[in-house]
């Protein structure tokens, strides 16, 4: 896999400029509700607009380097992280323990990764699946930033069989790349082949005996 120099680069070299902080702590303390989120769409449209490079934030507890364009998973941790599956983060913590195994399928940038595996340590299982050349290269700058090297990072798909796959990408979300053509026939897309492995043959490789969760956010 290709580095880019941006991805080599150590944590705080892409600080907010201060237009940005100023966008980045209202959106912060916006409520969830009908307008607060009305409001963070605006926030996270002028930060797309107005940001050409990523931007270095500690977000759940977790060094990131996240970028407003293009994905819609790092930019709602961008401007609004208490939007970001408050719900589901909350429930996960909960069940956390020192041996703790979890498999984030269609991980992105890492967010979950990232959650699980600092908080669990070496003493845990993460794996975390991922077939978007990009998003996998953000997922991989992710951890490295947090010094996380116990975090097993698989490059595939999750589909009913080993093999490869058509992959078709979102170019203005990649979050929402499906391996189901014409999915969102509104988006220019095009397709790209990827590897892509059963749930089975994964849990097989990876000589699991158990599993205590599974996040999936997949597109078909």
């Amino acid at each position: 896999m290709t580095i880019s120099p941006e991805h080599s680069l150590p944590f705080g070299c892409y600080e907010p400029s201060a237009l940005q902080s100023c966008l980045i702590a209202i959106g912060g303390r916006l409520p969830r509700s009908w307008a607060g989120r009305r409001v963070a769409s605006l926030i996270r449209s002028v930060l797309k607009r107005y940001s050409g490079r990523p931007i270095d934030l500690v977000r759940l507890g977790s060094r990131m380097r996240l970028y407003p364009r293009s994905n819609s998973s790092e930019k709602r941790l961008m401007a609004t992280p208490q939007f970001f599956d408050a719900v589901e983060i909350a429930l996960l913590e909960k069940q956390l323990t020192p041996d703790f195994v979890f498999l984030d399928i269609g991980a992105n940038a890492g967010a979950y990764t990232l959650f699980v595996a600092n908080r669990v340590g070496r003493g845990g299982r993460v794996i975390a699946v991922e077939p978007h050349p990009t998003a996998l290269a953000r997922l991989h700058c992710n951890l490295a930033l947090n010094e996380i090297d116990w975090a097993k990072v698989v490059p595939a798909a999750l589909s009913s069989h080993d093999g490869s796959l058509s992959l078709f990408v979102n170019e203005r979300n990649i979050g929402s790349s499906s391996l189901l053509s014409g999915r969102r026939p509104d988006l220019a897309t095009r397709a790209i082949q990827v590897d892509c492995r059963s749930l089975t043959s994964l849990i097989r490789e990876e000589g699991l005996s158990r599993i205590d969760a599974i996040k999936l956010d997949v597109e078909g």
